[in-house]
């Protein structure tokens, strides 16, 4: 998915959406990229601003993208997808997965994977 093509909007949409619905809703980036000018994620950080969303910033992701970059290089990818899994069970909510990098890393794994076997 391209960027700068309107993720976040839908994302808050879903959200709104989400919360007319049911109290127990969570907002999730497995990856998260902060800028050079910012010490949290704008995306995360406005989802939890406007909603009020009763979770904290810490577990609105599992890695921030130069983390997932060494793991990536030492061969860890195992261990990434299984670090997000268990992030994401923990938190027992409904959550709105938003993160094309992250959909993208996975979609890059399992292709590998089954390439070589």
């Amino acid at each position: 998915i391209e960027s700068n093509s309107g993720k976040s909007l839908v994302s808050l949409g879903l959200l709104r959406m989400m919360l007319n619905k049911s109290s127990k809703v969570g907002y999730f980036r497995p990856i998260i990229n902060i800028g050079n000018n910012s010490a949290v994620d704008d995306h995360t950080n406005t989802a939890l601003k406007y909603f009020n969303l009763n979770i904290k910033y810490e577990d609105c992701f599992t890695y921030e993208q130069n983390e997932i970059i060494a793991l990536l290089s030492e061969g860890k990818s195992d261990e990434i997808i299984q670090k997000i899994i268990k992030h994401y069970k923990k938190l027992k909510l409904y959550m709105i997965m938003y993160s094309s990098k992250a959909l993208i890393f996975l979609v890059m794994v399992a292709l590998q994977k089954s390439m070589s076997t």
